[in-house]
């Protein structure tokens, strides 16, 4: 015979809605009690049909998280497994599983080459949002609107009408060229390239006019175009006459291009010239044998707070369409120091 919620609260020697509770992931449960009813579930044998408690419910215990990125089925970006990570680990905490739908974009006209197949069909209960590529076609927005759950958007650039987190980009980019300034640097470059996405406009922008409030020269700063070599951009900024003391990078991977530049040209990081860039989070432990100053991309609080929003709309209680702003951390690494010559030729 089936075992039943009774069978496995007789025993674990509480009442069948204490099982219950245990099952829905409800936070008022002791850990000795939710510890005692999983291990008699385990012994009976018996595990919770999903489908029938999402029925009762109303609930299905599921989010969606969406991903716009570029390139063809299995193409990948690497540096948002971070978000994704956090927001599988946070939600299951809550009690919920997470589905992963990514919209694949091509390139050059950000068209959407193939939706996920099973986006149709998807019962979700919320979702979570991010953006990859800077501009998200409207295309996405409706198949997102045509599940009829609440969304909220990480890391897009701000739309009216949609709630979403994003990383303070003027706050970070200010934070480092004060930081670069207090060591006394004035001749500050940057190496980036203009897309459409809120992060590469507002850094750059940013330290231009952080430079010019500081009495600095910002003529000289350029961002490339998105189809320039980055191995020649940081070319560009590394041979320019007069040098540059230090240069800001927008990501890991033009940093990383930036001090093999600079080796090439005999430079020494720090000693001729400071090298930073802004983090994300899981770069730190993989590159600590060339661990670079920088601002850290604050990515758990966003994907917290993006949470906590959408938990909060799926309740019915308001959310905010203002695009909601955490600001970074700095990290002092080993690239960045006082300027050693500032008539460096």
């Amino acid at each position: 015979m089936a075992k039943t919620v009774k069978d496995v609260a007789a025993m674990a020697g509480v009442t069948p809605s204490t099982v219950s509770r245990v099952f829905r992931a409800s936070p008022h449960v002791s850990p000795g009690t939710r510890e005692r009813v999983l291990e008699a579930s385990r012994r009976c044998g018996y595990f919770p049909h999903s489908a029938a408690r999402a029925m009762r419910a109303g609930r299905f215990q599921r989010i969606a998280c969406v991903l716009t990125r570029y390139g063809p089925i299995g193409a990948a970006h690497c540096n948002f497994n971070g978000y994704l990570d956090m927001a599988a680990d946070l939600l299951g905490e809550q009690g919920y599983s997470v589905i992963f739908e990514p919209f694949h974009l091509t390139p050059v006209t950000r068209e959407v080459i193939e939706a996920p197949r099973l986006f149709s069909e998807l019962a979700v209960d919320g979702i979570l949002a991010f953006d990859a590529v800077g501009v998200v076609p409207e295309y996405v927005d409706e198949r997102i609107a045509d599940l009829h759950a609440p969304v909220v958007w990480i890391n897009r650039t701000p739309t009216v009408g949609l709630p979403c987190v994003n990383s303070d980009e003027t706050a970070n980019a200010r934070l480092m060229v004060r930081y670069l300034l207090d060591l006394g640097h004035r001749r500050i470059g940057y190496l980036g390239v203009d897309e459409p996405h809120y992060s590469m406009t507002e850094r750059f922008e940013t330290v231009v006019d952080e430079l010019r409030r500081a009495g600095c020269d910002a003529s000289a700063l350029r961002q490339g175009r998105s189809d320039d070599s980055v191995t020649e951009l940081a070319r560009r900024v590394l041979d320019r006459q007069p040098p540059f003391t230090a240069v800001i990078c927008y990501n890991f991977r033009m940093f990383h291009i930036a001090l093999q530049m600079a080796a090439s040209c005999g430079l020494r990081v720090p000693g001729d010239v400071s090298l930073c860039y802004f983090i994300s989070p899981p770069e730190i432990p993989h590159f600590d044998d060339c661990l670079g100053t920088g601002v850290v991309v604050p990515e758990r609080p966003m994907v917290e707070k993006g949470i906590d929003l959408l938990m909060a709309a799926m309740e019915g209680r308001p959310v905010s369409d203002e695009t909601a702003r955490i600001a970074g951390e700095l990290f002092v690494g080993r690239t960045t120091s006082a300027p050693a010559n500032e008539g460096r030729e």
